[in-house]
């Protein structure tokens, strides 16, 4: 990964070139307008037009650079959902697309890449030793009944984001219950991405459409619950901040949770 200064040296040649930004669609394009060195802000200029800007603060950009690493994709859909909280948006409003069609320009290794019907950014296969998943058990409410107390194993084939091709198989997953539950289950990844009718029955009224033709990953998983103090008092507790359903770990990070959880 870039650091910070230099994304913002970037920032300052595309500037200067006055280069033109594509949107991920490539329907529309920005120019960086003006920038702001002491407070690291930038004017975004849509279809180059000074009378449609937008002030960009350059915190933004940094933390949604780190979150194509932490989640290995992301789309503007994901950033509707979930990502605008984490950069502190009420909302993900102008210049949000802009943020994100951005990236590429500042790292050549970050890509644009179709997933399914929705177009994103993807992150280079670096680090992926482990694999959180967050499930919601308001949206999910039949998990309990599909992921057995026994602990006998399930094969599930779960919605996602991911890009076809940058799954290892068998790499460890680790399944975190949202609203304090803690961890439920874990186990592996045993397909690529594929895409396949879910299960609706297993969704919430509101959130049946998840059971619908979507991109899937196979998990083999058992049930293991843990409460989520383990991991809020563990050297890993910025995890829960993760808001994406997916999020790849690091070494340590994997062996940390393998590790609590045995």
């Amino acid at each position: 990964m870039l650091t910070a200064d230099e994304l913002w040296s970037r920032i300052q040649n595309i500037h200067k070139n006055q280069e033109q930004i594509n949107s991920l669609s490539e329907r529309e394009f920005h120019t960086i307008g003006s920038i702001d060195n002491l407070n690291r802000e930038y004017e975004v200029h849509y279809s180059g037009d000074s009378a449609r800007a937008a002030k960009v603060d350059f915190n933004k950009i940094i933390k949604i650079y780190s979150m194509v690493h932490d989640y290995g994709s992301l789309t503007n859909q994901d950033m509707e959902e979930f990502g605008h909280a984490e950069i502190s948006m009420s909302a993900w409003n102008i210049p949000g697309s802009a943020m994100l069609a951005v990236i590429p320009y500042l790292d050549e290794n970050i890509s644009v890449s179709k997933y399914g019907n929705k177009v994103g950014l993807a992150a280079p296969i670096i680090e992926r030793y482990g694999l959180l998943v967050r499930m919601n058990p308001n949206m999910y409410t039949n998990w309990s009944e599909e992921i057995p107390a026994n602990g006998s194993e399930v094969e599930i084939k779960w919605r996602c984001n991911l890009k076809p091709g940058t799954i290892p198989l068998h790499t460890p997953v680790y399944v975190l219950g949202t609203g304090g539950i803690g961890f439920i289950a874990e186990g592996s990844i045993i397909s690529d991405v594929f895409d396949s009718e879910g299960t609706p029955e297993s969704w919430s009224h509101a959130d049946k459409d998840k059971g619908g033709m979507n991109p899937r990953v196979s998990l083999r998983l058992s049930r293991n619950m843990k409460s989520e103090g383990f991991l809020r008092n563990s050297s890993v507790d910025y995890l829960i901040n993760r808001q994406g359903t997916f999020s790849w770990l690091n070494e340590d990070e994997t062996f940390i949770l393998e590790e609590m959880l045995d």
